[in-house]
């Protein structure tokens, strides 16, 4: 892959990008920073309650390489254990006359 490519990388990687000090969250981020992906969730994914306590991360990812502006956003209605997370990216349609 071109190092021109716009990329997109989407997942749910059982990864919490809130655990900053965490060795691996911090090579796991180095490693997509060295290939210009970046970060577009900053936020919770999920809330779970465990027992008397809630639990919380960030383990539905989104990493971006474009040259263009984009929005994202974490859907927080529950349509299951985890939020959803979206980006725009802008992407203009392309549509060709065949003849």
């Amino acid at each position: 892959m071109s190092v021109n490519n716009d990329v997109v990388l989407v997942g749910d990687m059982n990864i919490d990008l809130m655990q900053t000090t965490d060795r691996f969250v911090c090579r796991y981020e180095s490693v997509l920073s060295e290939h210009n992906l970046s970060k577009c969730i900053f936020d919770y994914t999920t809330v779970e309650p465990l027992g008397n306590i809630w639990t919380k991360s960030c383990i539905d990812h989104i990493f971006i390489r474009a040259n263009r502006c984009i929005s994202s956003a974490i859907i927080t209605y529950k349509f299951s254990d985890h939020y959803a997370v979206a980006a725009s990216l802008g992407i203009k349609s392309v549509h060709k006359k065949i003849i």
